[in-house]
């Protein structure tokens, strides 16, 4: 059951490291303001910090 937690987590923050990764570029193309670029860069690292610390949990 916490496996399947853990697993769940994960995918879930993967998912939306993704998600802020496709905003990121979008936002880059579309000519957004450097803060909301940053903003978006953020909650990525965010994402990809928390899966990393998931992954470091599970073992």
């Amino acid at each position: 059951m916490r496996k399947q937690l853990y697993a769940d987590a994960i995918a879930y923050f993967e998912k939306l490291e993704k998600k802020h990764a496709y905003q990121e570029n979008k936002a880059k193309w579309q000519g957004r303001s450097e803060t909301e670029i940053e903003n978006i860069q953020r909650k990525k690292e965010y994402a990809r910090l928390a899966v990393e610390a998931l992954r470091q949990m599970e073992e």
